[in-house]
């Protein structure tokens, strides 16, 4: 019998930013790594408040999506793996669900990524002890400081003048990477992401590479309204989410609304809620739109548009191309996370980057002096020195 610590220890930043849907998350250490899974991974475990076979069908999809596109050595970086799945019981979510230490010699039962062994194992579970044991899944971490919304939860509330987002070429580059996804998924999965939330993009500014999580809620694109429209909407949200959103730190249809999940019970279910959210078809821009110049605004309100819209995610593609050459002097060579630059403009968010790096690791030696010698004004006013210096552009 397999206990929970035999596999898994340290269930640290709880929930992380998922608060609505189907799964709590937990970032775990992974004690047994002899088929290769990373040192640390999430924790997807379903909510035990959901209906269980609503649940087992979202989990086992994911399962079986993530487990298809790992056999394809050409799928998209973004794409998250899958290393493992299984059932554990319903105290572990309790516990999870009120921050609290789980209890490591309670029972788990790993079922690998045999997705067979994953359907019989719940089966048998369910018929033994009803409502006793929920499934889970393991799968790659994304960096907990790179999430897109804790980049936005953090930005200034004092930042009248809107300096304070991600620049354009960066919110162009991450665009790029996962509209590379959108078509994979599209040609090679027949499937749409629909669930384009911030809370779901992990963008990296230094290393220029983005993560996409939670694929528990992609749609079949024959599914009702059909194949065009489906896609047509899938681009519609990923322009909500992805490029509204990353351009401007705000949510589109309001301000003043603070973006992010939100609980389950207030949704009536979080499935309709997907066709709506980071969508509007008047696209305001607030307090940013004298940040962005009218071309990269036109392209967004064309996307948002559901009169307009593109049509496929290349015609998307070629459109942010075009906008990076003719008006930040980005020739597309430069749109690859793996390429030194060669414009000026891209050279520049290098150096930032670089820049603030540096600017952390003298934050990090003034804590270590104030440790050794306790605290003194002039640690504080040099740490706070680089604290302003840092404020009006996201870490990442």
């Amino acid at each position: 019998m397999t206990k929970l610590g035999d596999l898994f220890a340290d269930f640290s930043r709880i929930d992380l930013d998922a608060r609505g849907g189907y799964a709590r998350v937990a970032e775990v250490k992974v004690m047994d790594r002899k088929d290769g899974t990373p040192s640390e991974c999430a924790f997807k475990l379903m909510r035990h408040e959901i209906e269980y076979e609503k649940g087992m069908e979202r989990f086992e999809g994911e399962l079986r999506l993530l487990k298809d596109i790992q056999s394809n050595v050409q799928a998209p970086l973004p794409i998250t793996k899958i290393y493992n799945s299984g059932f554990s019981s319903v105290e572990l979510s309790s516990a999870l669900h009120h921050r609290d230490t789980p209890d490591l010699r309670q029972t788990i039962y790993p079922t690998g990524t045999d997705i067979d062994k994953f359907i019989s194992t719940g089966r048998d579970l369910q018929n033994k002890d009803p409502g006793r044991w929920i499934p889970y899944l393991i799968i790659e971490l994304a960096s907990y400081n790179d999430s897109l919304l804790r980049q936005i939860q953090h930005q200034p509330q004092d930042d009248l003048a809107g300096l304070y987002r991600l620049p354009t070429g960066e919110v162009i580059l991450m665009a790029l990477q996962l509209l590379e996804v959108v078509d994979y998924l599209h040609k090679k999965h027949n499937r749409a992401y629909m669930d384009w939330k911030p809370e779901h993009l992990y963008w990296s500014g230094s290393r220029k590479s983005v993560k996409l999580i939670d694929w528990n809620v992609t749609t079949s694109l024959d599914d009702g309204p059909g194949r065009k429209q489906n896609i047509r909407d899938d681009i519609r949200l990923f322009c909500g989410a992805a490029l509204y959103i990353g351009l401007t730190f705000v949510d589109p249809d309001d301000p003043t609304r603070k973006i992010g999940p939100r609980p389950t019970t207030e949704l009536t279910s979080p499935v309709p809620e997907i066709r709506r959210r980071y969508w509007t078809d008047r696209p305001e821009f607030y307090q940013r739109g004298s940040t962005l110049d009218d071309h990269i605004k036109e392209i967004i309100r064309k996307g948002l548009d559901p009169r307009q819209g593109f049509e496929s995610p290349e015609e998307l593609r070629q459109t942010l191309i075009r906008y990076a050459n003719n008006e930040l002097g980005v020739p597309k060579e430069d749109l690859s996370p793996s390429v030194n630059p060669s414009s000026d403009y891209f050279k520049a968010l290098s150096e930032i980057r670089l820049a603030q790096s540096q600017l952390l690791q003298a934050q990090r030696h003034l804590i270590d002096a104030t440790e050794v010698h306790g605290e003194r004004t002039e640690f504080t006013r040099v740490f706070d020195t680089i604290k302003n210096a840092l404020r009006n552009f996201p870490l990442s």
